[in-house]
């Protein structure tokens, strides 16, 4: 967390019915005011 603003780094594994086995990392960036996320942006 820097002031308002935070960043998460989201790691999900799974199995896909069609495509098999999956990795996904994403950065995910929320901005804050008054106790709630007024923006968040997803990046992979």
């Amino acid at each position: 967390v820097k002031g308002n603003r935070s960043f998460l780094v989201w790691s999900l594994d799974f199995d896909h019915a069609d495509n098999g086995q999956v990795k996904v990392v994403q950065v995910a960036i929320q901005d804050w005011k008054d106790g709630k996320i007024i923006r968040e942006r997803f990046i992979a």
